[in-house]
């Protein structure tokens, strides 16, 4: 009865593994409503907000620090660092979709390798179809990673 729970769990979510591993570049559309897409929607309008009232305080804290004679960071530090902080959140959005297209593009790749080299559809119940066989999820022993079915699928 176990193993045949295990088995129906196991059909089940091989589509959704599938999914979450070969991604697809429509992914970056919901990326775009939660960032925005502009510099002004979304988190990156957040973050731009965030940078000003940290340019205004600086800005304030310099002022008072030659009043109190205080020491503060220094200018030329400051702008570097908030210009840096400012390309990387705006261009955030650039670096991200291009991550998730070179990872679609490696995984559209590994398919169409496992196509062309082993004519077999490259997923995850197409793979474990081919390593273990039905009836080895019948018998009692189930256990996935087993090491002697392990070296016995590398055979």
């Amino acid at each position: 009865m176990l193993s045949n729970l295990i088995s129906s769990i196991n059909d089940n979510i091989y589509a959704s593994l599938d999914k979450l591993v070969f991604i697809t570049p429509d992914v970056t559309n919901s990326l775009e409503t939660i960032m925005g897409t502009n510099s002004y929607s979304g988190i990156n309008l957040i973050c731009n907000s965030l940078i000003y009232g940290f340019l205004l305080y600086y800005g304030i804290s310099y002022l008072l620090s030659h009043l109190t004679f205080s020491q503060v960071e220094r200018p030329f530090q400051f702008v570097f660092k908030l210009l840096f902080c400012a390309f990387a959140i705006n261009g955030s959005q650039a670096i991200c979709s291009g991550l998730v297209m070179a990872a679609s593009h490696i995984s559209n790749l590994i398919c169409e390798l496992g196509n062309y080299c082993l004519g077999v559809n490259v997923s995850f119940s197409s793979l474990l179809n081919n390593i273990l066989p039905k009836e080895y999820f019948t018998t009692n022993a189930f256990s996935l990673f087993s090491f002697d079915r392990l070296l016995k699928s590398l055979y």
